[in-house]
């Protein structure tokens, strides 16, 4: 279920209508609902939406090329350079509007790190005649923070940021309808504002047997959570 954001979406959607050039930073820890948000702002909108891979370059490279070709014919080969994709994308957007989602950007860079400094140059190229609407999204909050950084190549070229946070309490009620205010405060103190965490419970449960299903039991889907939040800080 997608609950709420309605000021996110709105801010997103003020972006795409906007008449010139748009460079747009979505970041946030990861399960807090980034894509979703992309998803659904852009319902109508039929973007190019690509997710990055942790994937070898020239496999990274090959499969946003098919993205691309599935969407525009005339842009149907593989490209050899990510100078040349890239700027592919730039030339159909200084023909037609067209908005451009670039999941799990860090991904994207990791094993091309030349994406960022091409991105820079075709920005300052095409500033004037494009009507491009890029989206770069990230969970890495210390690669994507430092995008912002004036040391980055693309300091001074976005247009806009947005650091996605949890739900907070007062959302609760959309996703458990059904429960009083402390059994809401139970499972707030549990789950947090986390909207993937939030659709997970079993309504007919107890708060107990949730928690036995959700953290405890063999194949529970939060059991090494905490880990994995934690492990790219060790």
């Amino acid at each position: 279920m997608f609950h709420n954001r309605e000021m996110e979406r709105r801010a997103l959607e003020e972006i795409v209508r906007s008449n010139k050039m748009e460079v747009f930073l979505l970041y946030g820890r990861r399960r807090v609902g980034k894509t979703a948000l992309l998803r659904n702002a852009f319902d109508y909108e039929k973007p190019l939406f690509y997710t990055g891979k942790r994937i070898a370059a020239t496999e990274q490279l090959k499969q946003f090329s098919q993205v691309v070709a599935s969407m525009f014919p005339v842009a149907g080969i593989r490209f050899e350079t990510w100078q040349d994709a890239l700027q592919a994308i730039f030339e159909l957007s200084a023909k037609e509007p067209l908005i451009v989602v670039l999941d799990e950007f860090p991904y994207m860079v990791e094993n091309a790190t030349e994406i960022v400094s091409i991105l820079q140059a075709l920005i300052d190229t095409y500033e004037m005649k494009s009507q491009l609407k890029l989206f770069l999204c990230g969970s890495s909050m210390s690669f994507m923070e430092g995008l912002l950084s004036s040391d980055n190549p693309l300091f001074g070229r976005k247009t806009g940021y947005m650091k996605l946070r949890p739900l907070s309490f007062k959302h609760l009620p959309l996703f458990f309808p059904d429960r009083d205010y402390h059994q809401l405060m139970d499972l707030y103190a549990i789950l947090g504002g986390i909207p993937l965490y939030l659709n997970l419970p079993d309504r007919p449960s107890s708060l107990l047997e949730n928690i036995d299903k959700l953290f405890i039991s063999l194949g529970a889907p939060l059991k090494e959570e905490p880990l994995f939040i934690l492990m790219p800080l060790l």
